[in-house]
């Protein structure tokens, strides 16, 4: 590849690698952080930087640098514990802790061995691939499995948004381990693909990179949904509060969203109000789950609903009905148009124009 290709290549590489950096430290920023999954996506966003680099060093420099190289060839040892990561962070928080790091050990191990090893000896680090790539096939396969219940609720009540998120993820991270799969194989058999070949791949990866960097910072709120559903089947079934208390922490918990108008902001979370209520969260969830009789996302989106049908009803002209329901605290327009049918029967459309007509 000459002249006027290679500059188009290297400036569609620089504008990826930039775009990634910017996502990695806006996931990692104190807006987005706290989020659940953005830690574990941020890692997924700075690895799918190494085959860019890596093709980004070829045309610039001739020549791929051995620190580059060896991280492209190790890097399918770390897309089996980042889906792990993510459908834990989904389905199974409590097994979220500073511990989840060590699922990269294997990549750093035999990373350092490339450096270690003689060229004869290399081929020998190829076996660990096939057993952790399957390891973590059938340990991600199970989770699936187990969570199938789940996933039908995703793709029931969620199917534009949260289903197709995790889809995409998932998926992705699917077809780039079968991707490495090929390669290496081809590899192990002599096989070698022409450049155009892979700078094409290359940008096929800059694509899936730019969309799941979006997706990462305005996904829809699949971590909080699910995390709320499964704590409200898992209740408290032996209550610990006293009646009176439980009754002050109801009007408490009241008294602060409607006061302070915390619902309105959409990163809420029950850390957040269990620290303005004054209390944990864990008795912060007995009283919502077992004395309230609802959970944390329900609630909030009661409150939002309501203010979202104040607006409708006093609608300023500059306001469109998204704009009123990001106002309200919804940050995506299928959640706020499901709980909005589920409690008046109609969509915000027919509503307003009910309301227009009969006034």
């Amino acid at each position: 590849m000459q002249g006027a290709g290679t500059e188009l290549f290297k400036a569609l590489y620089i504008a990826c690698i930039a775009i990634g950096a910017f996502i990695f430290l806006l996931l990692l920023s104190k807006q987005h952080r706290s989020r659940p999954g953005n830690k574990i996506l941020a890692v997924f966003m700075l690895f799918l930087q190494i085959p860019t680099l890596s093709a980004y060093c070829q045309l610039a420099l001739k020549e791929i640098p051995f620190l580059l190289l060896a991280a492209s060839q190790c890097l399918i040892l770390v897309y089996g514990p980042i889906t792990y990561l993510l459908l834990c962070t989904v389905f199974k928080p409590e097994k979220i802790n500073r511990l989840i790091y060590l699922h990269f050990l294997p990549f750093i191990v035999i990373y350092a061995l490339k450096f270690s090893l003689s060229p004869e000896y290399t081929v020998y680090a190829w076996f660990p691939f096939v057993g952790l790539v399957l390891l973590y096939l059938c340990i991600n396969t199970v989770i699936l499995v187990q969570e199938r219940q789940q996933l039908t609720t995703l793709h029931q009540q969620y199917g534009n948004t949260a289903f197709y998120w995790l889809i995409f993820i998932v998926a992705g991270i699917g077809a780039l381990t079968l991707y490495d799969i090929v390669i290496i194989s081809l590899y192990l058999k002599g096989v070698y693909l022409s450049p155009a070949w892979w700078y094409s791949m290359t940008l096929a990866l800059c694509g899936y990179l730019l969309m799941a960097s979006a997706f990462s910072i305005w996904r829809p709120e699949i971590f909080y949904n699910i995390r709320c559903k499964k704590h409200l089947n898992n209740k408290v079934k032996t209550p610990k509060l006293q009646a009176s208390v439980a009754s002050e922490l109801t009007q408490k918990v009241h008294e602060t969203l409607q006061e302070y108008e915390l619902f309105k902001d959409n990163e809420l979370t029950l850390l957040k109000l269990a620290k303005a209520v004054g209390v944990s969260s864990h008795l912060l969830s007995e009283v919502l789950n077992v004395h309230m009789k609802t959970s944390f996302y329900e609630l909030l989106n009661h409150y939002r609903l309501t203010s979202a049908l104040d607006m409708l009803e006093n609608k300023p002209q500059s306001l469109s009905i998204i704009d009123i329901a990001f106002s309200a605290g919804f940050n995506n327009k299928n959640t706020f148009y499901r709980v909005f049918k589920e409690r008046t029967g109609v969509t915000p459309s027919t509503y307003l124009s009910n309301t227009q007509r009969a006034v």
